[in-house]
């Protein structure tokens, strides 16, 4: 079975956590697709080519990912398509019948996917984390799946709860006991998350302003 990464749409998501949500299929071979001139592809080419080497990818440099590469690249194989990009998801679904859709989790992709089984595709939705989350939760020490668990049950509106105990002069120990007995959150580890999404997002918008951001952030991310 060939699993073909649109890696377009999806260089946003953290490419170890992606990779663990490959269907464990005897044979399976993932070949990744990327646009030469895709900005975060051209700045962190090196790294993430290691990763995909790591978990025994082909990579494909292409132009534009279309329909028509798809089909070169499958061969008349069936194969499983994982993609954000709606577009080319209808349009892999209007011309190649064999295709199967693997679509990140939110509500429109959820409709989205179920559309597709409507029209007789194998299709449905996967939680993954952004690249910032993945980094997060190596910090923490958690794994993905208890990160998801952690980032789905905590954190609805990380500044309207954590912005009232921030103070410059105050220690991060500090700050974070005070989160823990007078904010609402329950231990260490939730608390430290809390900042650090906090200093992350103030990071995106000064980079915003700066114009230094490529992309737009996709997936389940606390809204800015």
């Amino acid at each position: 079975m060939l699993v073909l990464i649109d890696a377009n749409s999806l260089l946003n998501y953290d490419q170890d956590h992606l990779f663990m949500k490959l269907p464990k299929l005897e044979g399976t071979q993932a070949i990744v697709l990327v646009p030469e001139d895709n900005p975060i592809y051209c700045q962190k080419k090196e790294v993430l080519s290691t990763i995909w080497q790591k978990h025994s990818a082909q990579v494909y440099e292409v132009k534009q990912i279309t329909p028509d590469i798809i089909k070169s690249v499958a061969k008349g194989e069936k194969f499983i398509l994982i993609s954000a990009d709606r577009r080319l998801i209808n349009a892999v679904a209007d011309n190649l019948p064999k295709a199967r859709f693997l679509i990140p989790h939110s509500f429109s992709n959820a409709k989205l996917a179920e559309s597709l089984e409507k029209r007789g595709f194998s299709a449905r939705t996967v939680k993954l984390l952004t690249r910032k989350e993945g980094a997060l939760a190596r910090v923490l020490k958690l794994s993905f799946d208890d990160f998801l668990k952690l980032k789905e049950t905590v954190f609805d509106r990380i500044e309207e709860k954590v912005l009232p105990f921030v103070d410059g002069e105050k220690e991060e120990r500090e700050l974070i006991r005070e989160l823990i007995e007078r904010g609402g959150f329950t231990d260490v580890i939730t608390a430290k998350y809390a900042l650090a999404t906090l200093v992350m997002k103030k990071k995106l918008r000064a980079e915003q302003k700066e114009g230094k951001v490529y992309y737009k952030q996709q997936g389940d991310v606390p809204s800015l």
